[in-house]
This record gives structure tokens, C-alpha cells and sequence, in this order.
């Protein structure tokens, strides 16, 4: 393995031993405050790490093709996440009180703002966990032993969220994005799923949006 790969799996390490500190101890008010200008870091220093040549061969990669396949499997994504919601919401009672409460947590700021900062923690996301540390490795073995601890450490660290429910749709989406990672070579198609996902699921319109009738009350303020 090359100095510069050596060096990319160790830094992308440390930071994702800091994600997690930071989304359990420093984002109780504003988390965008924090985690946005820390996704800004990342980027630099493992693009800077990965170099032009790294870029070029993910970005320029059967670019057209990898955006459709993103698109599409964002839109299946989006789709199945809110049929998902309103079985389970059904079938476990207080799993929407729960969702309405990640959803206030995840808009202390305004729209626009919110929606400014996701998008560089996106970024940053599929830098970090599906970006240079998984190439330029020396065997198969080692790059599957990555792939795996990549996935795992995305699905851990969002427990320090302090929700199940977040976890579990780091689990199930990051899936997806690393099956896209891996068929295309590219980080474009995870890039663009994760994008539509998260901005409508998160952002645009909300589960809790969608099926109101699943509370008792109506939709809490």
C-alpha cells in the first residue's frame, strides 16, 4: 500500500472517531454549527489526500450513467422510506412521537440554512465513508475488511445520536450507497441517492408530513 493510501485510511480513521464525539457532546442546540464547518475540514484535507487523479477517475468515471443510476435509486429510496414509515408507525405507536422529535432537532436553524449545511455534510459523508479510504488498497481481502468497517462505523456512529431509529436508517441506506459505491466505481451514484434522499426525506417533506392521521391528536406544532 502507497504512503498517500497509508495516510488516507488513517486520517479518514480519526475522523470518524470525532463524528461521533461531536454529534453526542456538541450538538445538543445547533448542530449544524458544529458538524457543518468540521464536514468543510474533512473534505479538505481527504480530497487534498486523495489527490486530482483520485477525482478524476470517481467523478468523470461513466459520469452520466453513475447520475441516472443515482437518480434512480434515490427516487426508490424516497419512495420506500415513506411506505416503510407508515407500516411501522402502525405497527409500533410510538415511533411517530419519536420521528417528530428528530425532525425538530434537525431544523434549529432557518430553511435555507439548514439546507446549505446538509448538503456539505452529504458531501462530506461519502468522502469519508465511501471515498478514497476504499481504493488504493493492496489485496481484496483488505479492500472487503474496509468496505465492511466503513459501513459498520457509519451505522455506529450515529447512535451517539441517541436514537435507534437514526441507526437503523444509517443501516439500511448506507447499504445502498455502498452497493452504489461498489457497482460503479464512482462516488456519483451514492453522492446523488444520498442527496435526494436526505433533502426530501429530512428537509423537503417530511414523513411526519405525509401521514398526520398516524397521530392521536393531529400532527404536533
Amino acid at each position: 500500500m502507497t504512503l498517500r493510501a497509508t495516510a488516507t485510511l488513517c486520517v479518514t480513521g480519526l475522523f470518524v472517531a470525532v463524528w461521533p464525539w461531536l454529534l453526542h457532546y456538541l450538538g445538543d442546540d445547533d448542530l449544524y454549527a458544529i458538524l457543518g464547518p468540521f464536514s468543510l475540514v474533512l473534505i479538505a484535507v481527504l480530497g487534498a489526500l486523495a489527490g486530482r487523479a483520485w477525482w478524476a477517475s470517481v467523478l468523470a468515471h461513466h459520469f452520466k450513467r453513475n447520475f441516472a443510476i443515482g437518480l434512480g435509486v434515490g427516487a426508490i429510496m424516497t419512495a420506500g422510506t415513506y411506505g416503510a414509515y407508515a407500516v411501522c408507525a402502525k405497527l409500533i405507536p410510538k415511533l411517530a412521537g419519536e420521528v417528530e422529535g428528530l425532525y425538530r432537532a434537525a431544523h434549529p436553524v432557518s430553511f435555507g440554512t439548514a439546507l446549505a449545511w446538509t448538503l456539505i455534510v452529504i458531501v462530506a459523508e461519502e468522502v469519508l465513508w465511501r471515498g478514497p479510504a476504499l481504493d488504493g488498497l493492496p489485496s481484496r481481502r483488505a479492500r472487503v475488511a474496509v468496505l465492511a468497517a466503513s459501513l459498520a462505523t457509519y451505522t455506529a456512529v450515529q447512535i451517539a445520536t441517541g436514537s435507534w431509529v437514526v441507526a437503523l436508517a444509517a443501516l439500511v441506506c448506507g447499504s445502498f450507497w455502498m452497493a452504489e459505491r461498489v457497482a460503479t466505481r464512482s462516488i456519483v451514484a451514492p453522492l446523488v441517492s444520498h442527496g435526494i434522499w436526505t433533502m426530501t426525506v429530512i428537509h423537503l417533506y417530511p414523513v411526519t408530513a405525509l401521514f398526520p392521521a398516524l397521530y392521536p391528536g393531529g400532527r404536533p406544532a
